[in-house]
């Protein structure tokens, strides 16, 4: 069924037969619409050194979602970010329109999105030791691909002993069906980020994160629920304003800030890029990021690392591709050309991604 490309996607032999499902759209929430309008009017509204890859993206994908932004349209933004799973703002970082026509489309994609994100999900759960590792050499073997994604996930929140339900006031996105919850593969990618921050924050005694690029914010919503309470997203505008809506709306909204509000004992700050370097000397110890430092413009990319530095922090957690794919009229970069170019940088490990193929995940040591 699935071509050679696309089996090289999988770490495992796929047994399961995975079936994919919409999440269900509850109650657009309008005033959160407005707080996500307030904070971008007070912020710079412009999304520059975006980089070509997230540059056509705003310009393109997400022009309806800024344009409801720009006009003060709370009503159509609370709507689209309701259903943000198969709204065209969500292209790059959580489904959109485009894979929903794609799926509907064309079968195959759709069996493999599916049998992608059940093999993240049994990958998530030997990551954290929920199942054991199998032995192909002369051990058992093929044996947890036949688990049940209600079994997987059920097995990974007793390990680690935590309700991991998604924000349920988000909709239209594909994933697994595991009782009245959709599991997409950016959410368990999430999972696995938040777990190792929490990893990285309790082996150093120290816990105070940024992220850099933050998606949907999903990384932020589990490592506020893991117990890190004080964590910075900084992205584009425009994606302030879809973090502002997801995780306002969630468990954790009562701890959400957005930028031009008061942050008080706020856990989680969303601030647009042009706040990074206001950040407060000392007050970050951890950044991290994810999918996004190749694909940005090289030199906002490298101004990221070297701000990091004056600002005091003292790891950087890296989970990216260094494919060096076409960008513009170049090529994207890798975060190990990044911190070489930058210097003061000390690589403290890396290894693949256990989660996806093709990504390297590295810890620096900063300063």
């Amino acid at each position: 069924m699935f071509n050679e490309r696309a089996r090289f996607r999988l770490h495992h032999p796929i047994r399961h037969t995975a079936m994919l499902r919409e999440a269900s759209t509850t109650g657009a929430l309008v005033g959160l619409a407005q707080r996500a309008i307030a904070a971008y009017r007070a912020g710079p509204q412009l999304d520059v050194e975006a980089g070509p890859v997230w540059e056509s993206l705003v310009r393109d994908d997400q022009a309806g979602l800024v344009s409801q932004l720009v006009a003060g349209d709370a009503e159509a933004l609370a709507a689209d970010l309701a259903a943000l799973g198969r709204s065209r703002a969500a292209q790059g970082f959580f489904g959109g329109a485009r894979q929903h026509a794609k799926c509907a489309k064309d079968p195959d994609f759709a069996a493999l999105l599916a049998a992608w994100t059940y093999d993240k999900l049994v990958s998530l759960a030997e990551a954290i030791g929920a199942i054991r590792l199998e032995l192909p050499e002369t051990g058992v073997w093929a044996q947890t691909v036949e688990l049940s994604p209600e079994s997987l996930f059920a097995g990974i929140e007793q390990k680690l002993d935590m309700d991991l339900s998604p924000p349920a006031h988000i909709g239209g996105q594909l994933g697994l069906c595991v009782g009245s919850r959709t599991l997409t593969m950016r959410g368990l990618e999430a999972i696995y980020a938040a777990y190792r921050l929490r990893q990285i924050a309790q082996t150093n005694d120290f816990g105070r994160v940024c992220e850099i690029g933050g998606g949907a914010g999903l990384t932020a919503y589990y490592a506020s629920l893991f117990g890190i309470a004080d964590y910075v997203v900084i992205d584009l505008p425009s994606m302030n304003a879809v973090q502002a809506y997801v995780l306002g709306g969630s468990r954790v909204g009562d701890k959400v800030a957005l930028y031009g509000e008061a942050a008080g004992d706020a856990g989680i700050r969303i601030l647009p890029h042009t706040a990074f370097t206001e950040l407060a000397p000392g007050s970050i110890d951890i950044l991290y990021n994810q999918d996004s430092l190749p694909e940005i413009e090289m030199g906002a990319a490298r101004t990221y690392l070297r701000e990091s530095k004056r600002l005091g922090i003292r790891l950087f957690l890296s989970i990216n591709q260094e494919a060096h794919l076409p960008a513009g009229d170049g090529h994207q970069h890798s975060v190990p050309e990044l911190v070489a170019d930058v210097g003061s940088y000390r690589l403290l490990g890396r290894h693949r991604h256990w989660l996806r193929q093709g990504y390297a995940e590295e810890l620096y040591s900063v300063g």
